[in-house]
């Protein structure tokens, strides 16, 4: 029979750019030890390899494997990030065998899984005083907004980054406050990351969400416009 055995564990779909570990284990089958075999995996294009366990040579992922004792077994792994259209598929080819005299590689068994790119999509949508068409107030008015938010793709989402900028003059920049989130008054920028608001560490298909802030409008002896037009924000 065949003296070595291969499982290859890869995620059934991910989202293009995500980054995703694909395991392979191997066992000697045999009552004796199995030496001098070597294991290749072969990745699709649209992955690009960040890291290797075992570390490997270069760019091809083949490891020389060490002695592995009778029904005894190890892992290698592969991270790196996927990249493709939504659903398409991405195969992933696991192969071990043994270099012959004249150095050809003699496979003794190989295993292949495919990954299905998901479709990834983020709405967002922006409410000013319960308003999300033009609002508008009248200078020094205190303004309540928030950020809507929802993962309305098939695949799940990690480690989101919402950002909301303010434009215009009229905003009172000193004003701003935020809830789990950053603001940068010199860019006139609030920030939302994973770090800042614990929600955005992971957003299943379906998942939605808020992100409340408040600002000011400057009082009208404050406002430097000269036409209305620069009162938009």
């Amino acid at each position: 029979g065949i003296p070595v055995d291969l499982s290859l564990d890869v995620p059934r779909a991910a989202a293009s750019g995500t980054r995703i570990t694909v395991r392979v284990v191997y066992q000697n089958r045999t009552e004796h030890d199995l030496t001098e075999a070597r294991l290749v995996v072969e990745t699709p294009p649209g992955f690009s390899v960040s890291s290797a366990l075992p570390p490997v040579m270069g760019r091809e992922l083949t490891w020389e494997l060490p002695a592995v004792p009778p029904q005894g077994q190890g892992e290698v792994s592969v991270s790196g990030i996927i990249e493709g259209e939504p659903e398409t598929s991405k195969p992933f080819l696991a192969k071990v065998g043994f270099l012959t005299p004249d150095d050809r590689f003699l496979v003794q068994r190989q295993i292949q899984r495919s990954l299905t790119i998901e479709s990834a999509a983020f709405s967002l949508a922006q409410e000013l005083n319960n308003e999300r068409d033009l609002l508008k107030v009248a200078p020094g008015t205190e303004i309540q907004g928030k950020v809507l938010y929802k993962n309305t793709g098939t695949g799940g989402l990690r480690e989101v980054i919402v950002r909301l900028t303010f434009e215009g003059t009229g905003v009172d920049a000193g004003s701003v406050r935020v809830e789990g989130g950053f603001f940068d008054s010199k860019a006139k920028r609030i920030t939302w990351t994973a770090a800042s608001s614990q929600a955005l560490r992971a957003l299943r298909p379906g998942e939605s969400g808020e992100l409340p802030f408040r600002f000011r409008m400057l009082p009208v002896e404050a406002l430097p416009f000269a036409s209305d037009a620069d009162r938009n924000f």
